[in-house]
């Protein structure tokens, strides 16, 4: 995996949380912004945005007057820096980036989860019809994650170790070589050798699993026993302080964007469209909603948290999953 520069690796280690700035601070009748990038996996906030539900909860908890406005960054890194730099209140991580920023903000900016959004579909597959297992791949294989720290790669870390026992940890490193989502999707539906197994999420794995010549080796689902959190959104303790009554009416918006995309998957899929436009039937686009877990519960987050203390990408797993959340999320049931 030689994909991930320094100067990368130090911004997905939070590495600009140890210099110093003064986040800013939301106050009522401000403007509150959410960034985000494309996916999937964003379709609460974006369903929350076209509703109109951030404005109206936000007011519904006190916070009259404030504004929530969506931005779309390119990359966790991006989301990360406007965050601690203050250019944004709220970012969307996943639940391993989650955890990393928690651990090197604990002493500063107090980074935690405000509210997760959805427990994605991850599934690894292979064009090589002796691969049935991850035991199976031979160790010239080339497998396809976006990065070492996504949670793709994690669940892979995971899988050896279930199958092969925990000398197996790094069993898929020199194996994971980093591709963005759609040219690793495009080589499995091509038949490229470049890779011989991609480990995807939706809407890629819609498209892959539509091709007779594919097949899944395993799934997130497998792996973990569950379901577990893969989208959510975090933001700073100054932020929480400073806006209590808005944070509240966030995190309301959500549960209220997720009502709506049970109920409507639909007509979720049309407002997902607007917002990304992607060429999906909306047939196939409301199955994949429909496939898709919405909640604003957390799950899975200690699983992730302590596989990564194992492999060292953080220090010390939290010793609870509401260490890494703020209320009222935690408060309420997760693991």
């Amino acid at each position: 995996m030689a994909t991930v520069s320094r100067r990368q690796a130090l911004k997905l280690g939070v590495a600009a949380a140890i210099v110093p700035c003064v986040a800013r601070r939301a106050s009522a009748g401000a403007n509150i912004t959410i960034a985000m990038q494309n996916g999937i996996g964003y379709l609460p906030i974006i369903v929350a945005d076209a509703l109109g539900l951030f404005d109206k909860n936000v007011a519904a908890q006190g916070a009259v007057g404030t504004k929530v406005a969506i931005k779309k960054l390119s990359g966790a890194p991006a989301i990360n820096d406007s965050l601690l730099s203050g250019s944004i209140e709220i970012g969307a991580y996943g639940a391993p980036g989650l955890l990393v920023a928690w651990e090197k903000t604990r002493k500063s900016y107090n980074v935690r989860g405000l509210t997760p959004l959805s427990m994605g579909r991850y599934s690894l597959y292979t064009s090589d019809p002796a691969i049935k297992t991850v035991t199976d791949f031979p160790a010239t294989s080339r497998i396809a994650v976006t990065a070492l720290s996504s949670p793709q790669a994690i669940l892979l870390r995971m899988a050896g170790v279930k199958t092969l026992g925990e000398s197996a940890l790094k069993h898929f490193d020199t194996m994971m070589v980093g591709l963005p989502h759609p040219d690793a999707t495009a080589m499995m539906l091509s038949g490229s050798t470049t890779i011989n197994g991609y480990f995807g999420n939706d809407p890629f794995i819609t498209v892959l699993e539509k091709n007779p010549k594919l097949h899944v080796v395993t799934t997130s689902d497998e792996i973990l026993g569950h379901p577990a959190t893969s989208g959510l959104l975090a933001t700073t303790g100054k932020f929480v302080d400073a806006q209590p009554q808005a944070a509240r009416g966030i995190v309301e918006a959500v549960r209220e964007a997720e009502d709506f995309i049970r109920a409507n998957p639909a007509k979720a899929g049309e407002i997902y469209l607007k917002s990304e436009p992607f060429d999906i039937s909306g047939e196939t686009l409301t199955a994949m909603i429909r496939d898709n877990k919405w909640s604003t519960e957390p799950h899975g987050i200690m699983a992730y948290a302590n596989f990564m203390a194992k492999l060292g990408m953080i220090k010390t797993a939290p010793a609870k999953w509401q260490d890494v959340f703020f209320a009222p999320v935690s408060e309420g049931s997760g693991d």
